[in-house]
C-alpha cells in the first residue's frame, strides 16, 4: 500500500496549539484496509475520496461512513478503515485548546468522527480541487482561522501548564492525586475537567501518554534494546503488564506492531 505523508511545522504563532499540519494521499484503486494509533490529539481535516471512507473505532466500534468534507476527530484506541484511494490535509490540536478553536469539548467527539462546517475554511475545499500544490495555501487558511479563534477566546495559562507537565518526560508517573493538588481541584473536579478538555477521564489519559511514550521507544530502538527495557523505561516493572495495556489501547502486541510497518499508523507518528 502507497501513501504520500506530508506533515508541516505550525507558525511560531499557532506551534503552541498545533501540533502539525499534514496531507495524505493515496492513489485510487482496490478498496484496502488500515489503521492508525491514537496519539492523544485531537485533529480537524478535510477529505476528497471518490468514494466513502468506512472507519471503525476499537474492536467492537459501529462503522462511520466519511463522505467528502470537513470532520473533526479523537480517538483512545485504534482506529481501522477502508478506503480505494483518498487525499486529506488537516490539522493535529493539542487537546487543551481544542473547545477554544471549535467551540466543541474532546468529549463529544471522543472515538468518533463527527462532520463540521466553518466557513472561514470554506477556502480548503476550491483550493482541494485546484490542479497546482496548494498545501502552502491550505496551511495558511487554517492557521488564519486558529489564530482567529484565540483571539475571540484567550487561554488559560495553569491548563496549558498541567499539560505541558502531563506530555512531558516522566508526566505520566503523575498521580490523579497530584494533579488535583497543583490545580487547587478536589479529585471529582479534576475527573470532571479532564473529561471535558481531553474527552477521558485522568488515569486514562495518562494510560495513552504512557503508550506514545513506549511507542516512541519502540519506533526509535536499537537492535540491543528489547522490549523489557522498553517497559521498564516508562515505569513497568512486569512486560506482561506493559504488553496487556499496550494491546488494549492499540489490539496489537508490540511485536504485531512492528510487523505492520507498510501501514499509515507507521507514517503518521506525530505523538
Amino acid at each position: 500500500m502507497s501513501y504520500e505523508f506530508l506533515a508541516l511545522p505550525p507558525s511560531r504563532e499557532t506551534e503552541l496549539v498545533v501540533k502539525a499540519f499534514f496531507k495524505i494521499t493515496s492513489a485510487e484503486g482496490d478498496v484496502r484496509k488500515d489503521f492508525l494509533l491514537p496519539d492523544g490529539l485531537p485533529s480537524f481535516f478535510y477529505l476528497q475520496s471518490s468514494q466513502p471512507i468506512e472507519t471503525i473505532f476499537g474492536e467492537t466500534g459501529q462503522p462511520i461512513s466519511l463522505q467528502n468534507g470537513f470532520y473533526v476527530g479523537y480517538s483512545n484506541t485504534l482506529v481501522e478503515f477502508m478506503h480505494a484511494g483518498m487525499n486529506i490535509v488537516g490539522a493535529s490540536i493539542y487537546p487543551v485548546y481544542f473547545k477554544m478553536i471549535f467551540d466543541i469539548s474532546p468529549s463529544e467527539i471522543i472515538n468518533r468522527f463527527a462532520p463540521v462546517r466553518i466557513e472561514a475554511l470554506q477556502a480548503v475545499a476550491d483550493l482541494m480541487n485546484s490542479e497546482r500544490d496548494t498545501m502552502t495555501e491550505i496551511v495558511n487558511v487554517f492557521e488564519q482561522y486558529v489564530t482567529q479563534q484565540l483571539t475571540n477566546h484567550p487561554g488559560n495559562y495553569d491548563f496549558e501548564t498541567l499539560y505541558r507537565k502531563l506530555i512531558g518526560p516522566g508526566g505520566y508517573t503523575l498521580g490523579v492525586e497530584q494533579l488535583a493538588e497543583s490545580l487547587g481541584f478536589s479529585t471529582r473536579a479534576l475527573n470532571s475537567w479532564f473529561k471535558q478538555h481531553f474527552g477521558m477521564s485522568p488515569k486514562q489519559f495518562m494510560k495513552l501518554v504512557k503508550f506514545n511514550q513506549a511507542l516512541k521507544h519502540i519506533y526509535e530502538r536499537t537492535a540491543d534494546v528489547k522490549l523489557s527495557d522498553i517497559a521498564h523505561e516508562v515505569g513497568y516493572h512486569d512486560q506482561s503488564h506493559f504488553i496487556r495495556d499496550f494491546k488494549s489501547i492499540c489490539g496489537k502486541t508490540p511485536k504485531e506492531l512492528l510487523g505492520t510497518s507498510n501501514s499509515l499508523s507507521n507514517r503518521f507518528r506525530l505523538f
